[in-house]
């Protein structure tokens, strides 16, 4: 089971300065180095890049992938965001054209597996030292002095099926395995569009604040009340907790909604009313 995100402002210092690629040199109309000999001709555009923004997965780099603990990047305006593999992070990012710089970093404290850890120690330190980018159908590559990473497009969170229903739980699931328990269909979650929820475990209520960041639904501020009478109960409240408030990916199928967390832990709820 994945230790619960502590979301404390642990600072990681990634500050870079990166000189934008250029030339001082003219392109002239017969594309040589030389600018036209007439003053009034128009000297054709540089291409330009496609805009990063959005969000994305990686799917190589100079680290190899762990399958269950995406790395993940959103990039919003002067702002990035994402979750490294284990922790989420958040920063400052100015994009140029084909260039990247990203400033401080700030991430959250949550221990994991060696090889985990290790590649989000890989990734992090790599995004701070990236130069450019380039998107070629939808694939975006970082280059990086560590070597080139590589991210899929994500889908957006289906947020419109999302809010507004309530969602009764009726399955854990823990990799290929989904188990039912006792006590399930007391636990429920409920989004609205004024970005609150509210929920219970099968012994506690819940409420707080959502947003969506990048592919994911993750609570900005998480209350959980109430006592749980006994050990078995407090094992189905625990899982409830650890997935919902480690931010989890959204997969609505009709009226079944699968919340999964990093690690590849999830729970199933279906729709009622």
């Amino acid at each position: 089971m994945n230790a619960h995100r502590l979301f404390l402002p642990a600072t990681i210092s990634l500050a870079l300065v990166l000189a934008a690629c250029g030339s001082d040199a003219d392109t002239g109309a017969d594309g040589g180095a030389n600018a036209p000999d007439d003053p009034g001709a128009t000297v054709a555009p540089l291409p330009t890049t496609d805009d990063p923004s959005g969000a994305w997965v990686m799917v190589s780099g100079p680290s190899d992938p762990i399958p269950g603990w995406d790395v993940t990047m959103e990039i919003d305006g002067d702002q990035i965001s994402g979750t490294a593999a284990c922790n989420g992070y958040g920063g400052t990012v100015e994009i140029g054209d084909g260039t990247i710089a990203v400033g401080e970093i700030a991430a959250t404290e949550m221990g994991c597996e060696n090889e985990i850890q290790q590649l989000e120690q890989d990734f992090l330190s790599s995004l701070a030292t990236a130069e450019a980018f380039s998107i070629t159908d939808d694939q975006l590559e970082l280059d990086t002095p560590q070597g080139v990473w590589v991210f899929d497009r994500l889908a957006p969170v289906p947020t419109a099926e999302l809010v507004g229903t309530t969602w009764v739980l009726d399955g854990y699931v823990d990799g290929d395995s989904v188990s039912n328990e006792i006590g399930m269909d007391a636990a429920f979650l409920e989004l609205s569009e004024d970005g609150k929820f509210v929920g219970a475990t099968n012994c506690r209520s819940l409420s707080g604040g959502w947003t969506e960041t990048g592919s994911e639904i993750v609570f900005t501020d998480f209350t959980a009340d109430g006592e749980c009478p006994d050990a078995v109960a407090a094992d189905l409240d625990s899982r409830i907790i650890t997935v919902l408030g480690d931010g989890f990916r959204v997969e609505i199928d009709g009226a079944l909604l699968t919340a999964t967390s990093q690690g590849d832990e999830g729970l199933t709820f279906r729709a009622v009313g």
